[in-house]
């Protein structure tokens, strides 16, 4: 079992041990034992002989010879019963037997030499042993004690007792318990055997572990070396003082040195370059004196030295180990020399992306501008032209002039977002409106095109939807606009449906699901994965029957996404689809705000106005088309209008008059419209005078270039092209406002500019 020779010998020797220690227990505790037994058995007996003596109390003495009355014999019986006495005799001084436990024996006489012995002792006491002991006629093997106690009586001895005290059953008693104690000691020896054994095979196994360990630390010492010299990064380990103690082939081919001639030498003389080496020197002194798990772990750049003076641009990270106390640096070094110039090739190419970038939204932003300008002056004068007297052709000409201008519209401001929301600049807005009025307003849009065709124009808002939402409505009325229009677009006959209602998913409260589904055309599984990619139609053949630029469900989709929702399109060809789409909304918690039913909200049909009191507005347009057609929208309106061709001519005239509202365009020659509301802004704050209302009115419709025009000072931004209704609605609002007073008077400056 156990095959070195040292486990063997510990065996044998502890076998020995724990069996002769028991036999010697068991041999000297039992002769104790019985010793003590019979010494405490003769005390208790002496006592038992020496309370009886005293029952005799001061017997008369008569002749010499002790008198026993009849009660104390009786009293005598009776105590003897109590202790349990086998038998006691009263002798005289003559050895005549006054009285015992068997009343054939009384006035017997035995030899008195148990006399002359208490006389020489005292009282004393003998074990007989077991013995044969006749009671009552009948012969019993007992263990018994042999008591003499002495009768004195005014200092002489006047006779005996003899009492035979039985300890057999104590004897007995004690032999169990000692029996019961042998077999503890021996059930405890064979544990301690049993201890032994399994200590020493535990001791067996664990040095086969180290052995097998000891195998395993060198094979593992073989793999780690593998590891080292197959790691394509640099391996450089140095003790506290930074001396290499490590070197993988990595770090030769790096730093051109080879592990020999690395070994024993400082980092700092052999890769460090010179101006580094006395900041490493002090890092390292710093870092020896953390704790391991104290060293910050992250990964440095840095550069490197190689034995010809070359520099190597490396990568490392720098980890420590304490064994036996001393601390170890493991330093691994990646070179990063040729990663640094391809990020540097990408930093110049993302720097050409950004610029190319900045100049693609530039570029949109100017023809965005440049081609609203007109697109203002066609659509208001198509509008113009429709309010005067036409033959129905001419108006069915004007009215197909006018929507192809809505469609150019369309398509340009789909460009412009479809732009914003690939350069991550669109911001969504976060307001409270109600979904109720937004989607009947939505739909109502279509209620002519719908009618045209016979079609059954439905909206459903579920019951569990709030009444109140926090989103940017404006974009969700876009969504709704494009999927709303396809549907009406793309069915003859039947119905087009909107619907919305609440997704129960868990505590997302927010997630509100919308559905457009109509009974047109339908479309197919492959056209499916098509329709949301931009300038994409599910029929681009060139005889296809429906127009359309394809940018509407790709606005839709990047907008959908950026509410945290997504799009997605179920139907069959022939057979009608619907859009689903989810997005995630504000629920305001205001229930005392909530709004009333659509239907009671709608505005009277007819408002009967008041004689208003004429206006001076201040016109600033470079463009002579939108000079003549503001001033065409407004020839029913009682206001004067005045026109600045430029930003310095609108300043100087402010100047000059009072004015009730002015219309600020913002890209002029001279000084633009931004530039111009700063100058007048200033002046008015130097004067203490009331603000003068300043609209911006200008082709550049994005957000930023609305929030451009609020921070230079204007109070209100209004995109061209403009429709007639629109301007009419600013004026009229601004009508209400108190009038601006004279300006003081200012110095006569020659010609149109300051």
């Amino acid at each position: 079992m156990f095959r070195q020779p040292t486990l063997r010998n510990i065996f044998f020797a502890s076998l020995v041990l724990v069996t002769a220690l028991p036999l010697f227990i068991i041999l000297s505790t039992r002769t104790a034992i019985l010793d003590m037994l019979a010494q405490d058995i003769q005390g208790e007996a002496m006592r038992v002989a020496a309370h009886m003596s005293s029952y005799l109390g001061a017997p008369a003495v008569e002749s010499g010879k002790l008198d026993v009355p009849p009660d104390l014999q009786m009293d005598w019986m009776q105590l003897a019963r109590d202790f349990g006495l086998r038998k006691f005799r009263l002798f005289s001084q003559e050895g005549e037997i006054l009285f015992s436990s068997q009343s054939d024996e009384i006035g017997r006489r035995t030899p008195s030499e148990h006399l002359s012995q208490i006389l020489r002792h005292g009282p004393f006491a003998q074990m007989t042993g077991q013995g044969t002991l006749t009671l009552e006629g009948e012969k019993v093997q007992q263990d018994l004690v042999e008591t003499y106690v002495p009768v004195v009586r005014d200092g002489q001895v006047h006779g005996y007792f003899e009492i035979y005290f039985d300890f057999t059953a104590r004897k007995s008693s004690y032999e169990a318990a000692l029996g019961r104690n042998i077999l503890i000691l021996a059930l405890m020896a064979a544990g301690l055997f049993v201890l032994v054994i399994l200590a020493l095979r535990q001791t067996a196994r664990s040095m086969a572990q180290r052995q097998e360990s000891d195998e395993q630390v060198r094979e593992r010492e073989v793999m780690l070396r593998s590891v080292l010299e197959g790691a394509l990064d640099a391996i450089v380990v140095s003790d506290g003082e930074g001396r290499v103690v490590e070197f993988n082939k990595a770090a030769e081919e790096m730093f051109a040195v080879s592990r020999p001639q690395a070994l024993g030498r400082l980092v700092g003389e052999l890769i460090v370059p010179p101006e580094q080496r006395e900041s490493h020197q002090s890092a390292l002194r710093q870092r020896a004196r953390m704790v391991e798990s104290t060293m910050p772990r992250r990964r440095l750049e840095g550069q490197g030295m190689r034995s010809d003076g070359g520099r190597v641009d490396m990568e490392m990270a720098v980890s420590m180990f304490r064994q036996g106390g001393n601390p170890y640096f493991t330093a691994i070094l990646r070179d990063v020399t040729e990663r640094k110039q391809i990020l540097a090739s990408l930093r110049d190419a993302l720097s050409i992306a950004q610029t190319a970038s900045r100049a693609k939204s530039e570029f949109l932003a100017t023809m965005s501008h440049e081609i609203r300008t007109p697109m203002n002056a066609i659509l208001g004068m198509a509008e113009l032209l429709a309010e005067t007297d036409l033959s129905f052709e001419q108006r069915n000409f004007v009215t197909r002039f006018h929507n192809a201008g809505e469609t150019l519209l369309t398509l340009i401001n789909d460009i412009l977002d479809l732009s914003k929301v690939e350069a991550g600049q669109l911001e969504l807005e976060r307001k409270e409106f109600q979904p109720r009025r937004m989607i009947q307003e939505t739909v109502g849009a279509f209620e002519e095109e719908a009618r045209r065709k016979s079609l059954a124009l439905l909206w459903q808002v579920s019951d569990e939807t709030p009444p109140l939402l926090l989103g940017d409505e404006l974009r969700l009325r876009q969504i709704l606009f494009n999927l709303v229009g396809n549907a009406v677009k793309f069915t003859q006959q039947g119905r087009v449906e909107v619907k919305l209602q609440r997704c129960r998913r868990g505590e997302d409260r927010g997630l509100m699901l919308f559905s457009v589904s109509d009974t047109g055309i339908g479309i197919s599984s492959e056209q499916r994965e098509l329709i949301f990619r931009p300038f994409t139609q599910a029929d681009n053949s060139t005889t296809r029957e429906y127009g359309g630029t394809g940018l509407g469900l790709a606005i839709c989709k990047r907008l959908v996404e950026l509410m945290g929702g997504w799009i997605w399109v179920e139907g069959e060809p022939g057979r009608g689809s619907v859009f689903y789409f989810t997005v995630r909304l504000g629920i305001t918690e205001h229930p005392e705000q909530t709004p009333a039913p659509v239907e009671e909200r709608l505005p009277p049909l007819a408002v009967v106005e008041e004689p208003r009191i004429p206006m001076r507005l201040l016109l600033v347009e470079d463009s002579e088309d939108n000079r003549i057609l503001v001033q065409a929208f407004l020839k029913t309106e009682p206001c004067r209008i005045d026109v600045a061709i430029n930003g310095r001519e609108a300043v100087y005239m402010i100047r000059r008059a009072p004015y009730d509202l002015v219309f600020m365009d913002i890209q002029m020659p001279v000084m633009d419209g931004f530039t111009a509301t700063r100058h007048i802004r200033e002046w008015e704050r130097e004067i203490d005078r009331t603000p003068v209302p300043i609209v911006a009115l200008t082709a550049f419709a994005m957000r930023e270039d609305m929030e451009r025009a609020l921070a230079a000072g204007c109070d209100e931004h209004l995109p061209k092209p403009m429709s007639k209704s629109k301007l009419l609605a600013v004026v009229r609002r601004f009508a209400e406002r108190p009038r601006a007073a004279d300006p003081p008077p200012i110095a006569q400056e020659g010609g149109r500019s300051l």
